[in-house]
């Protein structure tokens, strides 16, 4: 009943439909400043009952490349057990091969795969080619189990309250984050990022895996109920090359990603950069035309060719309201799926989106940091590189009614 209350306050706040007016006059120059102070910046996030950060080590993966190679070198190489928490773990060709290779593993370590159910259904009904329609199984979670240890749990959709959350966990001390579910597109197709973990930051994900995994189990509320308990240590201490890395939640009645980054936006001095596929959020819309208006360095890169017409929609609508007030908008040419943001010299990206879903309803997991390293390596290995390769809109786009109407619906999602 609680998810419900939310789900129907949550809905209830989005009804009214979005206006992307911005402001009459016309944005200052960008100022140069030299940043916000992350050091206060991490205290006030400390004040506002954010998760705390975590030791840990953490390595972009820019890429299907990047991450897969490392990812399957992590499950040949996993010698205790292997934890999968996706979305989409789809049915085409490689990810039944990533399939396969659990299957195999699963005999000689222990294998759990959860998945959301509503997201794989989905991402399964699509036409697969001629060549791999016979091998192609309609339910993944039966085809992981037949013939193997691989357990599998299915998370229920009732009330279409997603666990958009994307984790692996290797053994316990190693682990992946971002926005990469198992499939063709995300390997292959689409533009995309994952991070990778390990530290003490890694037995908090662990935990969080655990108590997904008794929740989506036979006790349901009550399992999970009975795993929150007292809270165990992490595990392992600072060792060189940790920094501190922040996990950050959006669950129901507590959206900390929401709240995490309104308050980045207004705190930011020098640059906001965001790198999204899907951004139908009103508040957060205001929220950067307000940034840009302070002479804020105002920055959004978007898909050319999104996967949802209603998305599509959203981001041209947004996208003109931006233009117009100064913020620079740039098309990726294709599809990226990347959900990550600088706020000055402080990075945050996981599997939240910038709709109403990821930063209201589903559950989902991000990571933030403020260590320059890290950050410098984001803006120059992910950001730079992904402007250098769009096209900026350098006139705002035209939208007709059905634009309109599409992009209230996204409102809703």
């Amino acid at each position: 009943m609680g998810r419900l209350a939310w789900l129907v306050s949550q809905t209830a706040i989005k009804l009214v439909p979005p206006r992307f007016v911005g402001r009459s006059e016309a944005p200052p120059p960008v100022v140069a400043r030299g940043g916000m102070d992350v050091a206060a910046w991490e205290r006030e996030l400390d004040a506002m009952d954010i998760a705390a950060p975590l030791p840990a080590a953490i390595t972009p993966l820019i890429g299907g490349e990047a991450f897969f190679t490392e990812f399957v070198q992590a499950i040949q190489d996993a010698r205790e057990s292997i934890s999968i928490r996706l979305f989409i773990f789809d049915n085409d060709d490689y990810a039944i091969g990533i399939a396969d290779l659990l299957k195999r593993r699963s005999r000689e370590v222990r294998v759990r795969v959860l998945i959301d159910s509503l997201g794989t259904l989905g991402a399964s009904q699509g036409e697969p080619p001629a060549a791999e329609s016979a091998r192609r199984p309609l339910s993944v979670a039966r085809y992981l189990r037949v013939g193997s240890e691989v357990e599998v749990r299915e998370v229920p959709d009732p009330l279409l309250v997603s666990d958009h959350t994307k984790t692996i966990i290797v053994d316990g001390r190693q682990a992946y984050l971002g926005g990469m579910n198992i499939g063709h597109e995300y390997r292959y197709e689409w533009h995309d990022m994952m991070v990778a973990l390990d530290g003490p930051l890694v037995g908090r994900l662990r935990r969080d895996f655990d108590r997904a995994w008794a929740h989506a189990g036979p006790g349901g509320d009550f399992a999970y109920l009975a795993s929150l308990g007292p809270k165990e240590a992490s595990g392992g201490g600072r060792e060189p090359g940790h920094v501190d890395v922040r996990p950050i939640y959006t669950r129901p009645f507590d959206p900390q990603l929401l709240r995490a980054q309104l308050a980045a936006m207004r705190r930011a001095e020098r640059a906001i950069w965001v790198e999204q596929p899907y951004v139908s959020d009103d508040t957060l819309i205001r929220a950067l035309i307000d940034a840009r208006a302070r002479g804020v360095d105002v920055r959004l890169i978007v898909p050319s060719s999104g996967d949802s017409r209603f998305m599509n929609s959203a981001n041209l609508l947004a996208a003109s309201a931006r233009v117009r007030n100064g913020v620079r908008v740039y098309v990726y040419p294709g599809m990226t799926h990347v959900k990550a943001a600088l706020y000055d010299g402080w990075a945050c990206l996981g599997s939240a989106n910038f709709d109403k879903l990821s930063l209201r309803i589903n559950q989902e997991t991000n990571v933030a940091t403020s260590d320059p390293v890290f950050v410098g390596r984001l803006r120059r290995e992910l950001f730079e590189a992904d402007f250098a390769r769009s096209r900026e809109l350098v006139e705002p786009p035209s939208a007709g009614w059905g634009t309109y109407v599409s992009a209230y619906v996204a409102g809703q999602l």
